[in-house]
C-alpha cells in the first residue's frame, strides 16, 4: 500500500516508475485502516466499508484494469503470448487478493 505522507513511499513508487512505467496502473492504493481492519472480518473492503478511501480506490483500480483489457496493448498481448499468459501478465499487475475486493458498481 501506497501512504503518499512518507518521503520513503514516494521514493520507492518513483524508482518503480523508472523501470516499470508501462507496467503500472496509474491508481496507487493508500494505507487505509479499513483495508487493514477488512481480512479480519473475513470480508471484503467491499463489504466492510464500501465508501472508505481504501473501497474508492480500488473500484477505481478495477475500472482502470476493465479499462486495459480492452485496450490495442492488451489485444497485442493477447495476440503474442496466448490468452494464459495475459492472465498471468494482468494478475501482475492486480493481485488475486485484491481482484476479490474490487467489486465494481
Amino acid at each position: 500500500m501506497f501512504d503518499g505522507r512518507l518521503n520513503l513511499s514516494i521514493a520507492v513508487l518513483e524508482e518503480i516508475k523508472k523501470y516499470f512505467a508501462d507496467k503500472l496502473f496509474k491508481t496507487p492504493i493508500p494505507r487505509n485502516v479499513k483495508l487493514s481492519e477488512a481480512p479480519s472480518f473475513g470480508m471484503p473492503i467491499s463489504e466492510y466499508d464500501r465508501y472508505s478511501k481504501g473501497a474508492l480506490t480500488y473500484r477505481e483500480l478495477a475500472k482502470e484494469f476493465l479499462a486495459f483489457i480492452q485496450t490495442d496493448a492488451c489485444m497485442e498481448i493477447f495476440e503474442e503470448v496466448g490468452c494464459c499468459a495475459l492472465i498471468r501478465f494482468c494478475i501482475t499487475k492486480i493481485s488475486p487478493c485484491e481482484l476479490r475486493v474490487c467489486n465494481v458498481y
